[in-house]
């Protein structure tokens, strides 16, 4: 059935962002919609969200962006919760589950790291170039036990 009325792509903020960067910003935020075209047709993919794009300056080593990230989730986390506890626990109540839970201490994996825990677990070391891969239930627990 062809398209009624007008349609509208959605454009990538990334080459803005870089001359964001190339003219002395350190950090560029775009927070937006975000449209996906690909075949991503499964329990693991959305095609449209809203989503936070960050362009950064890296002084010294990729774990700035760890950091800057790990800091940015445990501040949205704990604002959430202590902002809007109340419709959280109305949410709850339709749609029982068990509360969001979080660590100040952040578990970091390096590669080698996870592929041996998904090793351990059973997991074929043969498929572990690429995690994706790894089918979610079989290494679901995993951060449990070791965190």
């Amino acid at each position: 059935m062809p398209l009624q009325g007008d349609a509208y792509l959605a454009q990538s903020p990334q080459l803005a962002k870089q001359m964001a960067i190339a003219a002395d910003f350190e950090r560029v935020y775009e927070i937006g919609p975000v449209f996906r075209a690909e075949n991503a047709n499964t329990h693991r993919h959305m095609t449209e969200f809203v989503g936070l794009d960050l362009e950064m300056t890296i002084e010294e080593h990729y774990h700035e962006v760890l950091e800057l990230l790990d800091g940015l989730f445990k501040h949205l986390f704990k604002s959430l919760k202590e902002r809007y506890q109340k419709e959280i626990d109305a949410i709850g109540e339709q749609f029982p589950a068990e509360e969001f839970k979080w660590k100040e201490e952040t578990l970091k994996l390096t590669f080698s790291q996870a592929v041996d825990l998904l090793a351990e677990d059973g997991v074929d070391r043969s498929i572990l170039d690429d995690i994706k891969s790894v089918d979610p239930p079989l290494h679901e627990g995993m951060a449990d036990r070791i965190y």
